[in-house]
């Protein structure tokens, strides 16, 4: 499965984690690339 995440807050990482964890592919929109990876 696919998730799409906008944001790279706390928000947006945590659920990010969450759908990492469950194996799904997660894109994700965020302003700047040193505000990835998630890291909850």
């Amino acid at each position: 499965m696919k998730a799409g995440i906008i944001g790279s807050g706390i928000v947006g990482k945590s659920l990010a984690a969450g759908f990492i964890k469950y194996g799904y592919e997660v894109m994700a929109g965020f302003p700047s690339p040193t505000t990835w990876p998630a890291q909850p």
